[in-house]
């Protein structure tokens, strides 16, 4: 048997953390130069937090306290969008350890009727239904909130243009006889500091008979439709719709159409959207169906090119650490461990997109046809061979799992058994975490902090043992990482 190590949870010190030269963003020991920013190349202007906002979150009160406990549930009364998602209750009600939100399955956004098939709205519904007793509906939600916490969210929400817009809807009659085409993108460049408007998301009015006017992907609402609509991942509106506590002035999140920069001399510092190419923006258009044609060309395989910023590169900008950031989303707690998921799965359902649109790039679903007209005697085109499958680039996926499982029983198949079995465990009490954590942050709160510094003091360990050599020269290795929490 190996030698059983279990190294102390102090071990492995980390030097002091530098910022990117590029974006100010705090970068721990062994995190490339591009995984922030992308060596500058990636620019976002920040997501500023509301005032009101800011207190809830940040503050140590009576009031601040229970809104942070209750956060997913105050974000879900807010939403104008559905989240339909098969969670683990259990470990949200903290049954289990400490509070986690641990999902199985994917995860989708839905966007509601205008008139509920049932007497009590919901989502976008709340607000332009019954405004005179819209406290008494958003209360009957739950028997957890607190009404005047209630009060605060809606009068930080009176800015949000898609607050602005549904609460029109109270004042035009005859809604029935109407959907709404709602704009997927903002018109509005990310790079520079500018807020979205009541303009930038206003919706598209088409008439119920006209039954031609729209034929391509699109946000639409409808008023009796006794389903719902998809809110697809590569909608700028995907993450303002459902985490309006999150971006409470509507501030659109990642889609294709975001532009990297190229080297300084394309950053003046007085530069304004008509210095920059232009995103698409729906007052190029004459027509409605010119504007939604040109969104499903965007949408279209092998449309993205490669100055364009990628959901990775978006999410590693937006997730990092800088002392002049205004957003304040890495302190929003348990809010931020369903966002982080969401985002994830967005991550890996491009992935798997890229994967199922791209097939004819992997010889593998050819060989495995062959096989099967030798094995069967087939003599159908129909009935062999794969739909789809996962490369073994796809991370996690079932051909990844089997050849790392291979490799590792190849090394000690040649090598024999190993001489030592070493043992780290994370420590949410590490001085690394502790020092950049708010007064009001929970370590079980800050997947990106943990995540972050584990790897670091894994990375400083595996120099260590190959390449200082305290325990002898290494032949070979291998490790695992689990997510136990």
């Amino acid at each position: 048997m190996p030698n059983n190590i279990r190294l102390r949870s102090d071990y492995v010190p980390l030097k002091k953390v530098p910022n990117c030269e590029f974006c100010s963003a705090k970068k721990f020991q062994y995190e490339s130069p591009s995984f922030c920013c992308a060596n500058g190349t990636v620019k976002l202007t920040y997501h500023k937090m509301a005032p009101a906002l800011r207190n809830l979150y940040l503050g140590s009160s009576a009031k601040s306290k229970h809104f942070q406990t209750y956060i997913r549930t105050y974000n879900n009364m807010f939403a104008f969008s559905s989240l339909g998602v098969s969670y683990d209750k259990d470990l949200a009600k903290r049954n289990r350890g400490i509070y986690t939100f641990r999902v199985k399955g994917q995860m989708y956004h839905f966007i509601d009727d205008l008139y509920s098939a049932e007497r009590r709205p919901k989502n976008l519904q709340l607000y332009f239904y019954d405004n005179d007793n819209e406290i008494a509906n958003r209360m009957a939600c739950s028997d957890k909130i607190n009404e005047l916490i209630v009060w605060e969210l809606i009068d930080t929400l009176k800015d949000n243009p898609y607050s602005i817009f549904l609460r029109i809807l109270s004042e035009i009659s005859n809604l029935q006889n109407y959907h709404i085409a709602l704009k997927c993108n903002s018109g509005l460049d990310q790079r520079i500091f500018n807020l979205p408007s009541t303009t930038e998301v206003a919706a598209i009015w088409v008439d119920e008979n006209d039954v031609g006017a729209i034929h391509v992907p699109h946000i639409q609402i409808y008023t009796h439709s006794n389903r719902t609509q998809r809110v697809n991942y590569y909608f700028g509106c995907y993450n303002p719709l459902q985490y309006p506590l999150l971006f409470p002035y509507g501030q659109s999140g990642w889609h294709f159409g975001i532009k990297k920069f190229h080297g300084e001399e394309n950053m003046p510092k007085n530069y304004a959207l008509s210095d920059l190419e232009q995103l698409p923006n729906i007052k190029n258009f004459t027509s409605v169906d010119g504007y939604l044609d040109m969104e499903d060309q965007v949408m279209q395989k092998g449309k993205r090119k490669r100055d364009t910023v990628s959901v990775r590169e978006y999410y590693s900008y937006r997730l990092q650490m800088r002392n002049d950031d205004e957003d304040e989303l890495l302190h929003t707690g348990r809010l931020l461990q369903q966002y982080s998921v969401d985002e994830y799965i967005k991550l890996e359902t491009q992935r798997m997109d890229f994967v199922f649109f791209n097939q004819d790039l992997f010889r593998m679903d050819m060989l495995n046809g062959l096989l099967d007209i030798l094995r069967l005697g087939e003599r159908y085109a129909s009935n062999f061979g794969k739909q789809t499958f996962l490369p073994n680039s796809f991370i996690g996926g079932p051909r990844d799992m089997r050849q790392r499982y291979m490799t590792d029983i190849a090394l000690v198949q040649y090598f024999g058994k190993p001489d030592l079995f070493i043992t780290m465990t994370c420590n949410p009490t590490w001085p690394e975490i502790e020092e950049h954590l708010a007064p009001s942050d929970e370590a079980q709160n800050r997947p990106d902090l943990i995540s972050r510094v584990f790897r670091a003091k894994i990375e400083e360990l595996k120099t260590d043992i190959l390449k200082r050599n305290i325990f002898g020269k290494v032949v070979a290795f291998m490790y695992t990482v689990e997510f136990q929490k």
